[in-house]
């Protein structure tokens, strides 16, 4: 995925699931009433969404093209983390399905 395809996406409506990605990640994010709760998503969600319309229409094709390079590193960064924390989790999950079975035996 390149910058423009992410950007486009954002402004394409995933401006929300970054939202609720991002907000999630907030710890006492979810304490808060569901009123406020969807203002500060809404907030969000237009500020991503927005932004990226702004960047996509007035940021110069050879300046998005020249930071390209950054977001791949930062993209790749990002599959990383997300790669080994699922690798983690299902590890786990395998050890107590494995631990669970030897005591069902």
């Amino acid at each position: 995925m390149t910058i423009t395809d992410f950007l486009t996406y954002l402004v394409g409506g995933g401006a929300l699931v970054a939202a609720s990605w991002i907000l999630g990640q907030i710890p006492g994010y979810d304490a808060l009433s569901d009123k406020i709760k969807q203002w500060i998503f809404f907030a969000v969600a237009i500020f991503f969404g927005g932004g990226a319309f702004a960047i996509t229409k007035y940021v110069p094709v050879a300046t998005i093209n020249a930071i390209a390079p950054y977001f791949g590193i930062a993209a790749f960064a990002f599959l990383s983390i997300f790669i080994n924390r699922t690798y983690t989790k299902l590890v786990t999950v395998l050890k107590l399905l494995k631990d669970k079975q030897s005591l069902g035996k």
